[in-house]
């Protein structure tokens, strides 16, 4: 949850040097997709690609449809106001640009000028890291270091060629570096069956966190997408690790849940959800501390409507593949259902 509201923040703030934080909190939840999917497709799916390619497909897509769908009609209806209020809406609806939307992997290769969910291009990152964990990557930790390897290389190269950050934030080759580290770090705690202390999350959100405000106070182009663009990375998989590994009290645990279940939905829909107060409640304003905290209620409002939806009619789906026996049984599964995204 935490790296949702960095994302929004970033978005709807409109403060001056603030738009790093959404890269930073992209990055962190690459490498926990990494560590979460890794363990998930080992320790849950057994390997087994019908259980685990069904499941991801019931966890990203039907929220995603839902947000794509309020979005399109938000636009029909008022397409002179969503031009102005976010420009990726101001191109033309045209049918074939609706598809690749709601296809999500059209946004990796060729994305149209239409965007529906401005930050899906994430969503369809994942996708494709998805296949290649399945593939390698997650099924050993001779593929993670493999693919890490990979991704360093590409990354340097980027740096090479003086390449624009758009490029290492944006890419798949780039997106491999964060992944890469979040399935290493789940071999790694699977192997030495580290448990964390108060200290040791204490001290890897503080390095975390440290390195962030350090960004914050950097010019850009000296260290905040540069080299703290890339330890932000490494520190995400010392906090990913380390929460993992430690054990929480039960109200720590119920609150993380519900945060859990809100996170994808406010990633999606803060847009719309603000899109909808800057008509109805603030025509004048779309950006700015103020409308920001005008919108949070409704963006937690409408993620809530969706994580209901989704906890109510797709979970039960979910929790019956999961239930499945795995086709090939897990040995030594870790105990990460907390961290575990499947």
């Amino acid at each position: 949850m935490t790296l949702a509201v960095l994302v929004v923040v970033s978005h709807l703030a409109d403060a001056p040097g603030l738009s790093y934080l959404g890269y930073y909190a992209v990055r962190t939840f690459f490498v926990l997709s990494g560590f979460a999917i890794t363990g998930a497709l080992n320790d849950v799916y057994g390997l087994d690609k019908s259980r685990f390619w069904a499941n991801r497909f019931l966890r990203l897509m039907p929220i995603y449809l839902m947000v794509c769908l309020g979005t399109t009609l938000a636009i029909r209806l008022l397409p002179l106001e969503a031009a102005a209020f976010l420009p990726r809406w101001g191109f033309d609806l045209t049918l074939t640009a609706v598809l690749q939307n709601l296809m999500l992997l059209p946004l990796t290769l060729a994305p149209p000028d239409l965007r529906l969910i401005v930050p899906a291009w994430s969503v369809a990152v994942e996708i494709v890291m998805y296949l290649l964990l399945y593939l390698g990557m997650g099924r050993s930790q001779r593929g993670a270091i493999l693919c890490l390897g990979v991704g360093v290389a590409y990354n340097c190269f980027l740096l090479a060629v003086n390449a624009p950050f758009e490029s290492r934030y944006f890419s798949l080759g780039s997106s491999l570096f964060s992944f890469s580290l979040g399935a290493l770090a789940h071999f790694w705690l699977k192997r030495h069956a580290f448990r964390a202390r108060t200290g040791h999350v204490l001290l890897a959100l503080g390095l975390w966190g440290g390195n962030i405000a350090a960004a914050g106070f950097s010019t850009p182009e000296n260290y905040q997408l540069y080299a703290g663009y890339y330890l932000n990375a490494v520190l995400a998989a010392l906090v990913v690790s380390s929460l993992c590994s430690f054990k929480l009290g039960p109200l720590a645990r119920k609150f993380d849940l519900i945060a859990g279940h809100l996170s994808y939905p406010v990633f999606l829909s803060h847009w719309l959800a603000a899109f909808c107060v800057h008509v109805f409640l603030m025509p004048g304003t779309s950006r700015g501390w103020v409308f920001l905290l005008a919108a949070t209620p409704f963006i937690l409002g409408f993620s809530a409507v969706l994580a209901w939806f989704q906890q109510r009619l797709v979970e039960p789906m979910r929790n019956g593949i999961r239930a499945a026996p795995p086709a090939n049984p897990p040995v030594d599964a870790l105990p990460s259902a907390r961290m575990s995204a499947g």
